[in-house]
C-alpha cells in the first residue's frame, strides 16, 4: 500500500479548492495525496496518514496570531485556521512529518508558538499580474549551510518562486531558519530534532524540475517511509 499524504485545503464559495499540482507531486513520488476536510476529529485523520502538507491559501485570522487584524489582510478563514493550527500541533506531538508551503509554513509557525510579519510592504508588487506568476523565479534565497535545503542543492544560493505578503517573524521554539530572501525576510524554516517537519515561503510545487523543488518533495516523503 502507498503512502498516505494528507493535504489541506483552501475553502471558496462552498466549495474544498485544492491545486492539482499537490496531487501529482505526491503521486510522482509514490505517495497518496488525500484531501483532509475541516473536522475536530484530527487524530482520526493523523492515524490513518504517514504525513501532512499544509497547503498555500489565504491569510492567517486573529484566532492564530494573536494581535489586531492588518488592514491587508484578506481571504481569511478561521475554520481552516483553527482546523491546520490543531493538525500541526498534534503532527508535531507524534512526530508525524508535515511540509508547510507558502500560508502553510506561517500556520505551522505560529500554531507551534511562532509569530509573523502579517504584511510585507513591495514584496511582490511587480509580478502580481502575471499569469504564469505561481511558476516565475520572483527572488533569490541564500540557504543556511546547516539546513537540509543546503544538502540537497550544495549551494547557499537558489532562485524560487515566492509570492507573498506575509511571512515568518520569530521562528517557533526548536525552529531555526532555513533560508531567507535578500531582503531579509524569513522563507524557511525547519526543525532538525523531527524527523521531517519543515516549511518553504515559496511553491516548489509549481517547479517538479528543479532540483530544490524536487528534493524538498523527495525528503519529505522519505520521512515519512521511516
Amino acid at each position: 500500500m502507498s503512502l498516505i499524504i494528507g493535504i489541506t485545503h483552501s475553502y471558496e464559495d462552498n466549495f474544498a479548492k485544492l491545486n492539482i499540482d499537490y496531487l501529482k507531486i505526491t503521486a510522482f513520488f509514490g505517495a497518496t495525496g488525500l484531501i483532509i476536510p475541516y473536522t475536530e476529529k484530527v487524530s482520526e485523520i493523523l492515524d490513518i496518514t504517514d504525513g501532512v502538507i499544509l497547503s498555500g491559501g489565504g491569510d492567517l485570522s486573529e484566532r492564530l496570531i494573536s494581535e489586531k487584524l492588518s488592514p491587508m489582510a484578506k481571504n481569511i478563514y478561521p475554520d481552516r485556521d483553527i482546523f491546520e493550527a490543531e493538525l500541526c500541533a498534534e503532527a508535531y506531538k507524534r512526530d508525524i512529518p508535515l511540509l508547510g508551503i507558502c500560508r502553510g509554513v506561517q500556520v505551522m509557525n505560529a500554531a507551534l508558538g511562532g509569530t509573523i510579519y502579517q504584511h510585507i510592504d513591495g514584496h511582490i508588487s511587480e509580478y502580481a499580474d502575471l499569469k504564469n506568476k505561481d511558476e516565475t523565479v520572483t527572488h533569490g534565497i541564500k540557504i543556511n549551510k546547516e539546513s537540509f535545503l543546503y544538502k540537497i542543492t550544495e549551494s547557499e544560493h537558489w532562485n524560487v518562486n515566492s509570492f507573498h505578503h506575509q511571512c515568518v517573524k520569530i521562528p517557533a521554539p526548536g525552529f531555526m531558519v532555513s533560508a531567507e530572501s535578500g531582503d531579509f525576510n524569513i522563507e524557511a524554516i525547519e526543525n532538525p530534532e523531527k524527523r521531517f517537519f519543515a516549511g518553504v515561503q515559496w511553491h516548489p510545487e509549481k517547479t517538479p524540475d528543479d532540483k530544490l523543488s524536487r528534493g524538498i518533495f523527495q525528503n519529505f516523503i522519505e520521512a515519512c517511509k521511516k
